[in-house]
């Protein structure tokens, strides 16, 4: 079994001293006299990073911390410009997208986060039709009317990234 080690440099992180590791592994000594003490540290496991797009904060705030509570790193937009700006330059795991935005059609941005980057969606609303619940079960996308339950929408969010787990 091969294990990824990861090299600290910072004790405060945690992690056990290289000449400890070094003994318990039978490794050779990599550390001169007058060095720096490094640590090393199994890598850390990544919360899944999820984005928030809604215009209407106020109805939808409190998933980011909702979700934050759950060990997830979640980050809210109010518009899909910007949470497009904020994929370009950052990794995410999943996107819960509203339907309707001044301008924009949240379908439409759902379906470039898909094209460009394959991401799970769930698709919420305050105004549900059924129309728009099919065009998002096309994409793949979960749908979620406003109120959303926090227990229907982990349960969804767990299933969402599960499924777009690699083996």
């Amino acid at each position: 079994l091969l294990q990824t080690w990861e090299v600290l440099l910072y004790p405060e992180k945690g992690g056990k001293r290289i000449s400890r590791l070094q003994e318990e592994l039978g490794l050779p000594s990599i550390q001169e006299e007058g060095q720096a003490s490094w640590y090393l540290a199994t890598p850390e496991k990544q919360k899944p990073r999820v984005l928030i797009v809604d215009d209407e904060p106020e109805s939808t705030l409190w998933i980011r911390d909702y979700l934050e509570e759950k060990g997830f790193e979640a980050e809210f937009f109010e518009n899909p410009e910007m949470a497009l700006e904020d994929l370009e330059k950052n990794q995410a795991d999943l996107v819960i997208l509203d339907i309707h935005f001044p301008g924009a059609n949240g379908i439409e941005v759902g379906e470039k986060i898909q094209k460009r980057w394959g991401l799970p969606l769930i698709f919420i609303t305050s105004y549900p039709a059924k129309e728009k619940a099919v065009e998002a079960a096309k994409l793949g996308a979960d749908f979620l009317e406003k109120p959303i339950r926090p227990k229907v929408l982990l349960a969804r969010v767990e299933r969402l990234l599960k499924k777009g787990e690699k083996p």
